[in-house]
């Protein structure tokens, strides 16, 4: 059952506002640009996440909640997604990169390998997600609730991905999951479907929304970089002018005059 659906987050209408009040030379565009095409890379691989997710329907109770941020001890931490089953529960880590995938081990490294074979270190998603896991199982300890907590990570592109190694948090393709998830085996009733419905009840309650505003403090852009005024809703044009308010006549209004 699907209770909290992923939206479009305020960095992301944010940054589209800000881009339309700074002029085309302005030398903050090119990194604003950069920021909003990874963030909107992003938001893209999660909704593909979320559309295979639709495939996974078992038979037995479960609560998904999509983009969801806990404060445990003053620590916030985001889950891209979070599936909870009477079992268990699974914290999902999407990623949306286009190039070839090497996942290394000894030490556990992720290499981003473009076509003309330069190689790029990734932020590693495995030490990511067992940041989470470990802030999530201390929030799930203060509701008195001990179950165990698995990660997966999902890449959003179909792009080659070689593991030299398995590493303890699997890994695989957005379009695998529903059919990974239906084999995990649950075997045994640590949460009942009303405590299922109560525990996602609970972590939409204390979801704490990201807010980036104000945006030129966050991206460090100087206030007369801003081109200020009202936008027209009809060219989309900056600098609409406000004129003396003019009576219409009844006609106008109404179509016909009254009485």
């Amino acid at each position: 059952m699907l209770v909290k659906k992923r939206k479009s987050t305020m960095e992301i209408d944010g940054l589209i506002a800000l881009q339309k009040r700074l002029g085309k030379e302005d030398e903050n565009r090119l990194r604003l640009d950069e920021r909003l095409y990874n963030l909107q890379a992003g938001f893209a691989g999660e909704t593909q996440y979320d559309k295979y997710l639709t495939e996974f329907k078992p038979a037995f109770p479960h609560a998904i909640l999509h983009d969801v941020t806990l404060c445990e001890n003053e620590v916030y931490f985001q889950m891209d997604s979070v599936l909870i089953t009477p079992a268990f529960i699974v914290i999902s880590e999407v990623k949306n990169i286009a190039e070839k995938i090497i996942v290394k081990s000894k030490p556990l490294q992720f290499i981003k390998e473009y076509a003309n074979g330069k190689r790029v270190p990734l932020k590693n998603p495995i030490a990511e997600l067992e940041r989470k896991i470990f802030h999530l199982e201390n929030w799930l300890k203060r509701q008195r609730i001990d179950i165990p907590i698995k990660g997966l990570v999902a890449f959003a592109y179909n792009n080659e991905l070689i593991i030299e190694e398995p590493p303890s948090i699997d890994i695989m393709f957005t379009y695998e999951v529903a059919a990974h998830l239906r084999k995990l085996p649950v075997t045994q009733e640590i949460l009942k479907k009303p405590e299922i419905h109560s525990l996602a009840k609970k972590i939409i309650n204390n979801h704490k929304e990201f807010i980036p505003f104000p945006m030129i403090k966050r991206y460090n852009i100087p206030p007369r970089n801003i081109k200020t005024g009202i936008f027209c809703p009809v060219c989309s044009n900056l600098h609409m002018r406000w004129e003396q308010k003019v009576e219409l006549p009844t006609l106008w209004l109404y179509g016909k005059k009254r009485a």
